[in-house]
């Protein structure tokens, strides 16, 4: 099956119950790789699982929520950038 994008692929993912969100912060050297190889080993392979990530200019303070969430809200196209569930 084609997808006209991304996002329609993630929908469709969502819409057959394949995908798991993960909305907490994990570590990459360890605990994403427990969590995937948890899910792997579920019958049937498990689901997939997605992660966001939110990258910003060198010159953002990434300890400083509010300067984030302001360079996030103003660099961010939410019909282009977003998926709503």
């Amino acid at each position: 099956m084609a997808f006209d994008s991304f996002r329609g692929f993630i929908r469709a993912l969502e819409n057959a119950d394949e995908l798991t969100h993960v909305p907490q912060p994990l570590g990459t050297e360890l605990e994403i790789t427990a969590l995937a190889d948890w899910e792997m080993k579920k019958p049937g392979g498990g689901k997939g699982l997605l992660k966001y990530s939110v990258v910003v200019d060198e010159d953002v303070d990434v300890q400083n929520s509010s300067e984030v969430l302001f360079r996030l809200c103003a660099s961010t196209d939410p019909e282009r950038d977003s998926i709503f569930t």
